[in-house]
């Protein structure tokens, strides 16, 4: 428990808005950067709760697969020219 005198954080007032730093101890932050490295993000300071939402929004994030023409084609005639999900008519 630390004194009622100790600093937290420091509050920075600029041009472009209000900086805040906080205080964090070395392993917590070993920690959050070993986390995030895991998903392959660069650690920046945030806080555990800060780095957890960036590692879910990746998690979330849609895995699109990019086709050649080639490949676009092929489906498209695979397909009817139809989409797969609706049975709209697509166009070329």
């Amino acid at each position: 428990m630390g004194h009622k005198g100790d600093i937290h954080k420091l509050t920075v007032a600029l041009p472009e808005g209000k900086c805040v730093i906080h205080h964090i101890d070395p392993e917590t932050s070993k920690s959050i950067a070993a986390l995030l490295d895991a998903f392959g993000i660069q650690y920046t300071g945030q806080s555990l709760p800060a780095a957890t939402q960036t590692v879910l929004f990746e998690l979330l994030k849609p895995k699109r697969e990019h086709l050649s023409e080639k490949e676009r084609e092929e489906l498209y005639e695979e397909q009817g020219g139809k989409c797969e999900n609706c049975a709209s008519a697509l166009d070329k």
